[in-house]
């Protein structure tokens, strides 16, 4: 009996301490070549537990970092907006920070969501931007970036 209330009390803390953390999305567009997040977009889950899920969004006001948005009749926040860059070896990573070419900190959103990165780049086209048909090195490997796209990551709005 004094095990199963003890079992019974922490599995009520483990689902009190995992309500405080919001389930983080990290959306993308099908269409690399749109660029803006608008009404009635459809968008779907590049990774965790929602991964491959397909989203409707509408949007109240405008698709900006804070701003709230809503992918099937749930509401949510935008946490950040930006480029997503794909890699031949399947990797998908987002810039952090670093303007040049050697320094360049990436959070990696696919296969291991959440990982970060120190990496350099390789402007191999010569536009002075990371864009398709540039590499990029992480932990010693280079990769070339085969697509650029939108991506959005956001959490429930509370």
């Amino acid at each position: 009996m004094k095990r199963s209330i003890l079992l019974v009390f922490a599995v009520g803390l483990l689902v009190l301490a995992n309500a405080g953390f919001a389930q983080e999305l990290n959306l993308e567009k099908a269409d690399g070549r749109i660029w803006v997040l608008k009404s009635c977009d459809h968008v779907h889950a590049i990774d965790g537990e929602s991964k491959c899920t397909n989203y409707h969004v509408i949007i109240a006001k405008s698709a900006e970092p804070g701003a709230e948005i809503t992918l099937n009749g749930q509401p949510y926040v935008i946490q950040w907006m930006g480029s997503g860059y794909y890699t031949a070896s399947g990797r998908v990573i987002q810039k952090v920070d670093g303007a040049g070419l050697g320094d360049l900190r990436v959070l990696e959103v696919r296969p291991n969501s959440g990982l970060t990165h120190q990496a350099s780049w390789q402007d191999l086209d010569g536009d002075g931007e990371l864009s398709v048909s540039d590499a990029v090195t992480i932990d010693g490997r280079q990769e070339p970036i085969v697509d650029v796209r939108l991506n959005v990551r956001v959490v429930p709005a509370r």
